[in-house]
């Protein structure tokens, strides 16, 4: 009944020590963190070609002369857009701090902003990080809500109405 060394080890598996272990789980998490880290270079890649890809359609666009309806209307038909003189203070919710980074890269009004935004993104401003470019996008869509519903600030005071 005497077992040997050998014949115990071969009977049962050997089980893994804590540092043997601790080494598995280091292993996946880097493999995890490897096989993300390709996957974020390879959406990197991806971005960068469909940027460049839409950067030459518009310029394509432009190249080709075409109007661009915003901007390019003759300022005597129909109605004139009062919007794109209101000046960037009507966005609520924008700290004094925000709207001053906004202002000292020339953006004064709304039409500076749609300009601005056709051809360059909020966070190249100086000052303007992602959360603060988070904050004057939502701004904006929640100054168009209003400006939809009629109470919109850049609206006039004729427009004014009882409810």
């Amino acid at each position: 009944m005497t077992e040997t060394k050998e014949q115990v080890s071969a009977g049962t598996p050997a089980t893994p020590t804590d540092d043997q272990l601790r080494l598995r789980e280091i292993d996946r998490a880097r493999s995890k963190a490897l096989n993300a880290h390709m996957e974020m270079e390879t959406a990197r890649d991806r971005t960068s070609l469909a940027k460049k890809k839409y950067e030459s359609a518009i310029n394509e666009f432009l190249q080709a002369g075409a109007p661009l309806p915003l901007f390019n209307q003759p300022q005597g038909a129909g109605e004139v857009d009062d919007w794109q003189m209101a000046d960037i203070a009507v966005l609520d919710g924008l700290s004094n701090e925000t709207l001053k980074c906004l202002r000292d890269a020339g953006l004064n009004t709304l039409g500076d902003m749609a300009k601005f935004r056709e051809h360059t993104l909020l966070t190249d401003i100086k000052g303007i990080g992602e959360s603060k470019a988070d904050d004057i996008e939502a701004a904006l869509e929640l100054h168009w809500e209003m400006r939809a519903m009629g109470d919109a600030p850049d609206e006039g005071p004729d427009d004014e109405g009882g409810e």
